[in-house]
């Protein structure tokens, strides 16, 4: 299956994985991918990529989506991506106010769908369920990693999901970039400079 396509530069999900577990693409749509992951000792659980409707009129239609997806099969689920919406007024920064119907219906929605807030490295939010079955994901793997990362050419974030069920205990150096510099007039001539040498 191909992952859902964008309209322009709008909407549209993918999912990339690395990973030797078994990934199988179990449905999708333009709002989400729907995957089931299998390790190798054979415990299955499952992770969608989920995109609201952009439009505020939708909000409705989207938490419905959620709720349905919640609903498919019970196993272990997260799911990750653009919700746009709040939980928490404190959680929006400025422009106009938030409605209050709004910010209660995803709380209704997100606790309809037994989904419960994971620790995310970077800015964000995202959920996983946990009601209703022995444990949350997160205890499959002692080290499960989320970490939202940054886009300079979009206002959408990509997010990083790292499951394993230890890391090595060597530091390892993180590479680190200001995005800041790609402004620069002539940054990309000496970085393709650099690289030809």
């Amino acid at each position: 299956m191909e992952p859902s396509k964008s309209v322009g530069r709008s909407g549209g999900v993918v999912v990339f994985w690395s990973s030797e577990d078994s990934v199988g693409i179990s449905s999708y749509s333009r709002n989400f991918i729907y995957i089931i992951v299998e390790r190798a000792d054979h415990v299955r659980w499952r992770i969608t990529g989920f995109y609201d409707f952009p439009e505020s009129s939708r909000q409705s239609a989207s938490w419905g989506l959620l709720r349905a997806l919640a609903q498919r099969v019970s196993l272990h689920w997260v799911c990750i991506g653009d919700f746009n919406n709040l939980l928490c007024i404190n959680d929006k920064w400025g422009g106009v106010e938030y409605p209050v119907q709004w910010l209660n219906g995803f709380h209704k929605c997100i606790e309809d769908s037994c989904l419960t807030e994971i620790p995310l490295i970077g800015l964000g939010f995202t959920w996983e369920r946990g009601r209703g079955i022995d444990s949350f994901v997160m205890d499959l793997f002692p080290c499960f990693k989320l970490h939202n990362l940054v886009s300079n050419t979009s206002n959408h974030n990509p997010t990083l999901l790292v499951w394993k069920t230890s890391f090595p205990a060597r530091r390892v150096r993180c590479f680190k970039f200001d995005s800041s510099w790609l402004s620069e007039e002539g940054f990309n001539i000496v970085i393709l400079d650099f690289w030809s040498h």
